[in-house]
């Protein structure tokens, strides 16, 4: 299922930086709202219990680390954003370092917990 949002999330911002490829957004919008709540029912009903909070963090990272490498090889390829979504843009920066500031501290912090609960 994370699989659709994320294509579809790409389309949306290729869609965004080459306007000319005439990808209907509103089409896409509704198929990402769609995703995204097919995705919480299934996983409120899901059977199998993992470690989330092991996966959180992660793919907090790997989801910065994709919107980051995305608007560059975009930029490079000589697209702009029409709304204004680019890395010359601070607050896209900050939606890029912070959460992976934030995954990399909360692994770090449970990790001396554990280590302090073997002491």
């Amino acid at each position: 299922m994370n699989t659709v949002v994320v294509g579809l999330f790409t389309t949306l911002i290729i869609g965004d930086f080459f306007p000319t490829l005439n990808i209907h957004s509103t089409l896409i919008i509704w198929a990402i709202i769609f995703s995204i709540i097919l995705s919480i029912m299934v996983t409120k009903f899901s059977r199998k219990k993992n470690n989330v909070e092991k996966k959180k963090g992660s793919t907090v990272i790997y989801s910065s680390l994709y919107l980051f490498i995305l608007l560059l090889i975009l930029t490079g390829l000589g697209g702009q954003s029409t709304v204004g979504i680019g890395l010359e843009n601070p607050i896209i920066w900050f939606l890029i370092i912070l959460p992976i500031m934030t995954a990399i501290y909360k692994i770090i912090y449970k990790r001396i917990a554990l280590d302090k609960q073997k002491v």
